[in-house]
């Protein structure tokens, strides 16, 4: 909203180097922590920073004033979003920990009771709160589609790579933490360059190196076993950094630029509830594989929680501790097969964005 086409891409590279930053410190720090004093400090240490960041953007924040436009708000949309949203996370997360389950089936069934309801209240609002339109548009749909299954590779790494790395190899927190700096890196390099790229070869290139370069990662990754070393998961990651940075960004560029300035919030809003929507669905089919794949594995009266736990993992016997590590292994080899799923998913569609640079592309307004 607040630069032209031709900074966005900047601005956004700029901001994607201050996240790329915060991630690499923030697992280290979490790490530290964890080890050295309890995994709460990783909840408490944020509340100073909290504090400053807003107390920031109180200070140094000036916006003009914005003339009334007469609208109204679509409460019913945003209430019936929540509620469709929320029951769907929530199913999926019960499903993902205890499987198929009442209480869960009930959740699905009242999260597509409300989103029935939300269509409803979107045909009657003069300024609906989810902006069905843009999907309309090919270069916002086939950029979200993209987008999505992007978010799925991207959250398979940060979900199951640290239980890869601790409960199979028997890292530290810290060294676990450690091990998503190259995918950081390799994402800040790429999202740096490719934003401002994109307003001259376009969206679909960097979009079909970047999902190539994920698949590549989980083709690496999901052979890997018990016996793998640091090296093997960094380099990987570091492939699937630089891919994500080739793709989320920039098509969020895309979104903003093909609609109208108006449009700007819905479509920036829209693209990353989809993302996190489709993401939600594709960790908590991983958490069903690798439960429906582990169990039959796991040695008698023993948890996956019982190799995490340094006290526990050191009472229990080598032959008894390979075995969990050897069920765990097989079950993330499911895991990361989904993720080589999403990455092929993700090239199919980049194949379906349009062709041109950035700067044609770019709705005019």
């Amino acid at each position: 909203d607040l630069y032209p086409l031709e900074e966005r891409g900047k601005m956004q590279g700029l901001v994607a180097a201050v996240w790329g930053f915060s991630s690499i410190v923030g697992p280290l720090v979490g790490g530290v922590l964890t080890d050295h004093l309890s995994w709460r400090w990783v909840f408490f240490v944020n509340v100073p920073i909290g504090v400053l960041a807003a107390s920031i953007v109180q200070i140094a924040w000036k916006e003009p004033a914005r003339r009334n436009t007469g609208r109204r708000v679509d409460v019913a949309g945003a209430v019936f979003t929540l509620s469709a949203a929320g029951l769907f996370m929530a199913a999926c997360a019960m499903l993902n920990r205890g499987g198929l389950s009442p209480v869960t089936i009930a959740c699905f069934a009242a999260s597509v009771a409300a989103a029935a309801g939300l269509v409803l209240a979107e045909r009657r609002a003069s300024d609906p709160f989810i902006a069905y339109e843009l999907f309309r548009i090919k270069l916002f749909s086939t950029g979200v589609a993209c987008g999505a299954f992007a978010s799925i590779a991207l959250f398979c790494a940060t979900t199951y790579i640290t239980l890869y790395m601790q409960a199979v190899l028997g890292s530290s927190a810290q060294a676990s933490g450690f091990v998503l700096v190259p995918m950081t890196m390799g994402w800040v390099l790429m999202s740096g360059v490719a934003s401002p790229l994109s307003l001259h070869i376009g969206y679909r290139p960097l979009a079909l190196v970047g999902m190539a370069l994920a698949t590549a990662a989980y083709a690496l990754l999901a052979p890997l076993g018990a016996h793998a070393t640091w090296l093997q998961v960094a380099v990987p990651l570091g492939l699937l950094g630089m891919g994500l940075g080739s793709v989320l960004t920039p098509l969020l560029i895309a979104a903003q630029n093909a609609v109208p300035k108006e449009k700007l919030g819905s479509a920036t809003s829209l693209t990353q509830f989809c993302r996190t929507m489709v993401a939600a669905v594709g960790v908590a089919v991983m958490g069903v594989i690798l439960t429906v794949t582990m169990a039959p594995r796991m040695p008698a009266g023993l948890h996956p929680d019982d190799v995490l736990n340094a006290i526990k993992r050191s009472s229990l016997a080598p032959q008894t501790l390979a075995s969990i590590r050897d069920a765990i292994a097989a079950g993330l080899h499911g895991v990361f097969l989904v993720g080589l799923f999403a990455g092929v998913a993700g090239f199919l569609s980049a194949l379906l964005l349009p062709r041109g640079s950035g700067r044609a592309l770019a709705h005019r307004s």
